[in-house]
């Protein structure tokens, strides 16, 4: 258990959203990618996520779904339902890791891949991070430039990873 927690200080997940995919991958080698489609059942008055299309879970219970929510599917900005998107992004954490309080990821990257022309806004930003933070993430930190490789990734080469 403790070699399992001081491997989680040191993995730093990457995580790359856009409206039709979200892909995470940790520097250690771990991978997780779905289409990021949640749906929406109503459970008396309130309504639940139920079903995340990402091959782990049946779709067959249709019936149950009132409605299909995309998070990151928005005309101005990439998040359009930040409840959702981080429902989402704990999911796949729980899926790739496994779903072990102690394997929580130090270091959470967000990576938004469009909707960025001109730059992120500080409320775009802070957005972001405030959803890997309540993702999960002990700390996270919001990349707009070009894709990163995030293979052997340290905290000490990241930086200069994230320059370019």
């Amino acid at each position: 258990m403790i070699k399992a927690f001081l491997k989680a200080q040191r993995r730093i997940i990457y995580v790359q959203i856009s409206s039709t995919r979200i892909a995470m991958e940790s520097n250690d080698g771990l991978r997780w990618e779905a289409t990021p489609e949640v749906g929406i059942s109503r459970k008396g008055s309130d309504e639940v996520i139920s079903v995340i299309k990402d091959g782990s879970e049946a779709v067959a219970d249709q019936l149950s779904i009132s409605r299909w929510v995309n998070p990151f599917d928005h005309p101005r900005s990439i998040l359009a339902d930040f409840t959702v998107a981080e429902k989402l992004i704990c999911h796949g954490l729980r899926s790739m890791l496994g779903g072990f309080i102690t394997c929580t990821p130090a270091m959470g990257i967000i990576h938004p891949l469009e909707r960025i022309e001109g730059g992120l806004t500080t409320v775009e930003e802070r957005a972001l991070r405030e959803l890997g933070l309540g993702a999960g993430f002990r700390h996270c930190r919001v990349h707009a430039g070009s894709p990163v490789l995030v293979q052997g990734m340290t905290r000490k080469n990241m930086d200069n990873r994230l320059k370019g």
